[in-house]
């Protein structure tokens, strides 16, 4: 049983001062902020998952810690996002006249109670993550973003390994199911376990 204190690395974030205002860095860190695949979506369906998991100390321990460290990176995204021009709403980009913003919402979430398919779907969540700041990195040039994003990058990581670690342990002490419930990671949107 692990003995989680901190799920973020052990060096510091760092200092933030962006070198100009940008609206494509600015729409990317939006899209970091508030969409499906935002840190205000993780932090959320992490409380949920902490709630849900609460007769098992260390998975809702773990979710709690890695929702502590979401709500972090939220808030230095939207601190970026301000910098570069943007206003710093639950809300990201959609590229149409109709509708310029689209707010957050936890509609976008993907709820369920058992212990494998959220985990599932967490570690799903946070690969997807990696996935897109890895792309942000190659498109942005401003070097404290850069820096900024590579910190987070490392805080997501390893919330893979906490979550692949701690799938792993329900998989050894759970049977094999006929079929996972309907709300997979797929079925929320995000790749699917299989194709990561």
């Amino acid at each position: 049983m692990a003995d989680f204190t901190s799920l973020s690395a052990d060096y510091p974030y760092p200092a933030i001062k962006v070198q100009a205002k940008n609206p494509n860095y600015a729409r990317m860190m939006l899209s970091n902020i508030g969409d499906q695949n935002s840190e205000a979506s993780s932090a959320a369906l992490y409380l949920y998952d902490q709630i849900i998991t609460a007769g098992e100390p260390e998975i809702s321990g773990a979710f709690r810690l890695v929702r502590q460290a979401e709500e972090k990176h939220l808030e230095l995204f939207c601190d970026v996002a301000f910098q570069l021009g943007a206003d710093p709403r639950l809300w990201a980009v959609t590229g149409t006249n109709a509708q310029p913003m689209k707010y957050w919402s936890p509609q976008q979430l993907c709820y369920t109670a058992n212990t494998k398919a959220l985990l599932q779907n967490a570690l799903a969540l946070e690969r997807a993550t990696i996935a897109k700041y890895e792309r942000q990195t190659q498109e942005i040039k401003d070097d404290a973003i850069l820096l900024l994003l590579r910190r987070v990058l490392v805080d997501e990581s390893m919330h893979v390994e906490i979550f692949r670690n701690l799938l792993c342990q329900v998989e050894a002490r759970t049977p094999a199911p006929a079929a996972l419930p309907a709300t997979t990671s797929a079925s929320c949107g995000l790749p699917a376990i299989a194709a990561l």
